[in-house]
């Protein structure tokens, strides 16, 4: 393998056809590349990977990583990532969420992109190479959307990141970065690059590892619930964040809980 894992075009850029790269402030997109191995390999098995803007990445349904650091299209930086902890033998399956900021909005601003969105990754298996192409699956995400900048509300500072989400839950997609998926309606990627036959057109973005350690993910609770509105209970939304028990809203119920943490705490679900 070359010094660098992307100086030649066996990983390539991809992304979701008809894609409208207008739509503000971004959008997700979920890829999928299932794969078999006869047996696991013997030694350790890393893979490279980076995305404009930022991505999530899974294999067999547990994320393994998450970024790119902090970027620019003259150093935009890739995740290397031992997987070996994770293969199995039988069928096996790279799944990422990838959320791509429009160039046409200034939300997210502490996120730089390029004129291109995309995913790539690097990762050959014995034989098997599993590099980004258009073999791999992918589909617009259509449970997880951002409010537009029409909506920020200016009494909370500017829209430095804009990143309010709104979830609607899809039976479609449920269970969409585990193995058992059945991804036979998703379309296949296309490839995005700005090189051309007997052009001297480069790609827009400089790729290079990061230089800086990966930041680690812990599991942590949530310590309270405050307050709720609607016809829940908040001893129930209590035993549901301290004790995992169950509880039951109506269908079509609207209500709001408020959750404390009794430490600062960034994270994701």
């Amino acid at each position: 393998m070359p010094s660098s894992p992307f100086l030649t075009d066996e990983a390539q850029w991809i992304w979701v056809p008809d894609f409208d790269d207008t739509v503000d402030p971004g959008q997700f997109v979920l890829f999928r590349k299932p794969f078999t191995l006869e047996k696991l390999p013997t030694e350790e098995t890393v893979l490279h990977v980076s995305a404009d803007t930022r991505y999530r990445l899974f294999l067999n349904g547990k994320r393994i990583s998450f970024g790119p650091c902090k970027s620019y299209p003259t150093r935009w930086y890739y995740e290397t990532v031992d997987i070996t902890p994770f293969l199995r033998p039988g069928k096996n399956v790279f799944s990422a969420k990838v959320l791509r900021f429009s160039v046409t909005t200034a939300a997210g601003t502490s996120m730089a992109r390029t004129s291109l969105p995309g995913l790539i990754l690097w990762c050959q298996i014995g034989d098997q190479k599993l590099h980004t192409d258009s073999t791999w699956k992918v589909a617009k995400d259509q449970e997880t959307s951002l409010l537009p900048s029409s909506k920020w509300d200016y009494r909370m500072g500017p829209p430095f990141l804009n990143l309010n989400e709104e979830v609607h839950a899809d039976i479609n997609f449920l269970g969409w970065e585990e193995i058992e998926f059945d991804d036979v309606c998703w379309k296949n990627a296309e490839i995005k690059t700005m090189k051309r036959k007997m052009s001297p057109m480069l790609d827009a973005r400089k790729l290079m590892p990061r230089p800086i350690p990966h930041l680690p993910e812990i599991s942590r609770r949530f310590d309270n619930a405050v307050t709720c509105s609607g016809n829940s209970s908040l001893s129930d939304w209590k035993m549901l964040l301290q004790n995992d028990r169950p509880m039951k809203l109506e269908a079509g119920a609207n209500t709001v809980v408020e959750i404390e943490s009794n430490t600062l705490t960034t994270g994701s679900p």
